[in-house]
């Protein structure tokens, strides 16, 4: 797991303004799975989505080696419960670009 240094709920509670924390920790997760699992296939760096969160704090799962990770539909990328820091990312650089646009229209 990475965790923020300071308390953020849930994934739905980023904002643009947190994109750089949010970038800091994939690169901290990728890291740990390069140091701990070099040659693991199936790597998933994800959160989960409310309202499958289990702590009103924001983890960021990292994890590798199996198909189904964990056989749990929490960590299955592709379903309303779980979102890849990839997919998380893009989502605020998207609002971040609109943003932008919006103030320059």
């Amino acid at each position: 797991l990475v965790i923020t240094k300071n308390h953020v709920k849930n994934i739905n509670s980023f904002t643009v303004a947190d994109l750089p924390k949010l970038q800091r920790m994939k690169e901290i997760g990728t890291q740990v799975l390069d140091q701990q699992c070099p040659s693991a296939p199936n790597r998933n760096i994800s959160f989960h989505r409310p309202p499958l969160t289990s702590v009103d704090h924001i983890p960021m799962h990292c994890l590798a080696g199996t198909s189904k990770p964990l056989g749990r539909i929490a960590h299955t990328l592709g379903t309303p419960w779980c979102i890849s820091v990839d997919k998380a990312i893009q989502k605020l650089s998207n609002k971040a670009s609109s943003d932008s646009q919006e103030e320059n229209e």
